[in-house]
Formats: structure tokens, C-alpha cells, sequence
């Protein structure tokens, strides 16, 4: 039996779409090659819609956990970014727990990506108002350029005036590193860490049939 892969309209692949619209075309190729290695041992069996839904909602919209540690330090424990619309009550429920510390610890050593929107609204925390324009997209394909601005309305209180720290590691990914050097970037957060990953670049998503690769 041969994998199956996902296939287009026009005859071509998932993993091809990759080479034509990765942000960096030098490594496509090997992107496509791990992706259809991955296929063949059936990684990607169990990853429709609904199952991966059903996981983030498992994972309490990517909070791990929540804590207040000695000296009134408040730790917020990232898995992963939860999309803004999906995750925004979980993201606010966090944010209200540690609303009162006197410093706040994001730990994001374990997070391994998530949505460019979350990344936003997480980010929209830490300043005081909807005027900051934290960072861009640029998307290869079609050349256009997305801004991502602070959030002007948020379920929880802004923490704005204490000081915040984001701890990284080694497989810190995509939006995980969103939020790291955003808030590095506008001086909002000191960042403690590893090297991370290296892969802070959107993903698009397509709908897909199932076809057996010849």
C-alpha cells in the first residue's frame, strides 16, 4: 500500500504547494522531502478537523498552567497559541489570575507554535492600548504584506507596568517565537533562554482530498 498524500485540484500535491510558496525557497525541497517521509510512517493519520480541534480543547486552548511562585511572581506556562477567536476567553481567564503580581514569567519552553492571531492578542497584554503596530507577514506568493496591531479590547486587565520575562528553548516554535521576539523587539520582555527552533513563518491552510500517491 502506497501513503496517501493530499492532492489538488490541478493534479499536484500538497507538499508541492510548499515550493512554490515557502518563505525560504532554499529549504523547500527539504521541507517537502521530511513532510512525505512523515506521510509514509502515517504521522499525519489522525490530523483532520475535528481531531485536531478536539486536541485544543484538550490542551485548554494551549495554557499548560498558571501559578503565582514565591515573591508574588505570576508563571503563565504556554503548549502552544491558541487562535484569538477560539482561545481568547482561556487566554483572558490566565491573564486574570496573574493580573495582581508583581512580575510575570512567560514560559514558552515548550511551545510549539500556534496562530499569528493569538501570538497578536497574547502580545496585546503587555502594552497599554491598540496603537502598537507589533510586527509584519509577508507573504511570497501573492507579495502582500499583513500588519498585526495590538488588540483594543481585551477580556482581562493589561499588564503594562511590571516587569516580564519569557524563558525559550530549544524546541520553542512558530508563534512561540512570535511572542518571544515581538515583546524582546518593543522592549516589553527580557527573553531567557536557548536558541529556539527558527520557524516564525505562517502556515495557509487548503482543503484537501485523499489520493493514493503513485
Amino acid at each position: 500500500m502506497t501513503p496517501r498524500a493530499y492532492q489538488r485540484t490541478d493534479g499536484r500535491t500538497r507538499p508541492d504547494r510548499i515550493t512554490a510558496g515557502y518563505a525560504f525557497p532554499e529549504k523547500a525541497e527539504r521541507t517537502v522531502a521530511a513532510i512525505r517521509r512523515r506521510l509514509t510512517a502515517g504521522e499525519y493519520a489522525d490530523l483532520d478537523g475535528p481531531a485536531l480541534l478536539a486536541r485544543l480543547k484538550d490542551a485548554n486552548q494551549g495554557v499548560r498552567r498558571v501559578e503565582h511562585r514565591e515573591g508574588n511572581v505570576g508563571l503563565i506556562d504556554l503548549g502552544l497559541i491558541a487562535d484569538a477567536m477560539g482561545g481568547a476567553r482561556v487566554i483572558g481567564a490566565a491573564m486574570q489570575l496573574v493580573a495582581h503580581s508583581t512580575a510575570l514569567v512567560r514560559d514558552l519552553r515548550t511551545c510549539l507554535g500556534g496562530s499569528p492571531e493569538g501570538a497578536a492578542m497574547w502580545c496585546s497584554y503587555f502594552f497599554g492600548d491598540d496603537q502598537v503596530h507589533l510586527n509584519d507577514i509577508y507573504d511570497r506568493p501573492t507579495g502582500a504584506t499583513r500588519q498585526y496591531w495590538t488588540t483594543g479590547h481585551l477580556p482581562a486587565p493589561r499588564y503594562t507596568d511590571r516587569p516580564v520575562y519569557v524563558l525559550t528553548g530549544s524546541t520553542t516554535f512558530s508563534a512561540g517565537e512570535d511572542v518571544a521576539y515581538t515583546l524582546q523587539a518593543h522592549g516589553r520582555a527580557v527573553v531567557i533562554g536557548e536558541t529556539t527552533r527558527g520557524g516564525a513563518q505562517p502556515t495557509a491552510r487548503a482543503t484537501r482530498s485523499p489520493r493514493r500517491s503513485r
